[in-house]
């Protein structure tokens, strides 16, 4: 599994807008082939960033749509932050389930 995180701070004017447009990428991302969730998070403090999530099945599929059209709604985001972006890319080797989870506390 390969997750994807990017956190994005946007100026008042362009929050919303952002907001907007992240939200609306939800459905058409969470049906791409290999997309296990997508989500995205409004921070609570003062100039609070965006956060958007998403888990794939594998680095091929994530880079499938990372040449798609709504990614490109993404990286328009990215060149609208006020700050620097903090973008991650992180691929999953292993999990547990909460089945497994017990082994932990004996």
């Amino acid at each position: 599994m390969v997750s994807m995180t990017l956190k994005v701070w946007f100026s008042k004017n362009n929050y919303s807008i952002a907001l907007n447009n992240l939200n609306a990428l939800i459905a058409p991302t969470r049906v791409q082939p290999g997309c296990i969730s997508c989500h995205v998070y409004e921070g609570l403090e003062n100039d609070p960033p965006i956060l958007l999530v998403e888990e794939w099945e594998d680095e091929k599929q994530l880079k499938n749509y990372m040449r798609s059209e709504d990614f490109k709604v993404i990286l328009a985001m990215i060149e609208l932050s006020e700050n620097k972006p903090d973008f991650k890319l992180n691929t999953v080797s292993d999990s547990i389930d909460l089945d497994s989870l017990a082994q932990f506390s004996r």
